[in-house]
């Protein structure tokens, strides 16, 4: 029945981008959402706001499935309607151009890409080779994945990004543009945050670092409570605090947990955390693993500790690795907490890894102007628009 439902939605869907390719496109009309249509956050809000910012004449609007995210967007002054409703599928059938950071949903399944310009900003350039195998074996990027990624005009961090990138979704790379990321523009704009700026008052005899590593298996595998014990404790003799964001997908093993630390603060309230580059400008270091946040930190400027604890694990039985996270590293690595202690604390007395860490950060993202917005911007109206 699942199935069913399934394929009846499809030919649905495919219906409605068939009507909505027959009505004409309104010049201007620009439409944005993130993380299937869920969040506001990511490249597509930061180009979004720079865009209502700087460039009155497009009629920006954002896009969601969620009535809070209605309520927030609004409540800042934008343009925001569920992606069901009557103005939202009004919109979807007249948008001159799309921008998403993951897929069809987040904004709507029903835009025509060979009417509309849909632009793919992405969600990160990572360590990981997102190799994913579903319950059955099957790789998770199917061939359906692949046609729809080479219909997207896609913005880039770097050349590199786009070696990487065009070779995993086999998108042509004429398709592709380096402008930068809209979300890093934040390491330069370092936009206030009100919540990090009371937090950070209340321990200001601390250091403060952030810990985002990747899920495992989507969040399948458990937390050793113990472990984040002792670690907790040898923060206290330190004087560091450590803001603990973890992947989505593992937040759940987590919260049984939060009451138990004094120096970790465990991210689960979605409303303060969800937006990272709303507050990553704050840290003063960031420990990673194989997620994307280990290279955008590069534009901070700061020092980044690697901690691969399963790194062979991760490489055979998870996502996989690509060779550059080894080759051009983005700080040191470690596989033990005692290690990760070691390293911040040094890190934090002596940058030495600043050389390296600049090289790493000239071959992914090497703007660092706070104009990466301005350039997507440009891209899209003076080339893809007319293409």
């Amino acid at each position: 029945m699942i199935k069913m439902n399934e394929k009846i939605k499809d030919v649905l869907i495919n219906l409605a981008t068939g009507i909505t390719g027959l009505i004409p496109k309104k010049k201007n009309l620009w439409l944005f959402g993130a993380w299937q249509a869920r969040l506001y956050a990511d490249n597509s809000k930061y180009l979004f706001e720079y865009i209502n910012s700087n460039h009155q004449e497009i009629n920006a609007v954002w896009l969601t499935r969620e009535k809070s995210v209605v309520a927030e967007v609004r409540a800042r002054g934008y343009k925001c309607y569920t992606m069901s409703s009557l103005k939202g599928l009004w919109f979807a059938a007249r948008a001159e151009a799309v921008f998403e950071t993951e897929g069809d949903w987040d904004v709507s399944p029903i835009i025509n890409k060979n009417k509309t310009k849909v632009i793919q900003l992405w969600h990160g350039i990572a360590g990981k080779a997102a190799s994913w195998k579903d319950d059955k074996g099957n790789d998770l990027w199917s061939e359906k994945v692949a046609k729809r990624f080479q219909a997207y005009y896609w913005m880039a961090s770097s050349d590199k990004y786009i070696d990487v990138l065009s070779g995993i979704t086999t998108a042509p790379r004429e398709r592709f543009y380096v402008t930068g990321y809209p979300r890093n523009d934040s390491f330069v704009t370092k936009p206030k945050n009100e919540y990090f700026e009371k937090l950070m008052v209340q321990s200001n005899q601390c250091k403060w670092i952030i810990y985002m590593p990747t899920h495992r298996n989507f969040g399948k595998e458990t937390i050793n409570l113990g472990e984040f014990k002792r670690v907790d404790a040898e923060l206290q003799k330190r004087k560091i605090m450590m803001v603990y964001k973890p992947h989505f997908h593992e937040l759940k093993n987590l919260l049984p947990y939060e009451g138990e630390f004094h120096n970790i603060i465990l991210a689960k309230d979605q409303k303060k955390y969800a937006d990272v580059y709303s507050y990553l400008h704050y840290f003063d270091l960031l420990i990673s693993d194989y997620s994307s946040v280990a290279y955008d930190f590069l534009c901070a400027k700061r020092p980044i500790v690697l901690f691969p604890y399963d790194i062979e694990h991760f490489r055979k039985a998870d996502a996989g690795l690509f060779d550059y996270y080894e080759e051009i590293p983005a700080g040191p690595f470690c596989y033990t907490w005692d290690e990760v202690l070691e390293n911040v604390s040094a890190l934090l007395e002596k940058d030495s890894w600043e050389e390296k860490r600049e090289f790493c950060r000239k071959t992914f993202h090497p703007f660092d102007d706070g104009k990466n917005s301005e350039r997507v911007y440009l891209t899209v109206k003076n080339d893809i628009l007319n293409r």
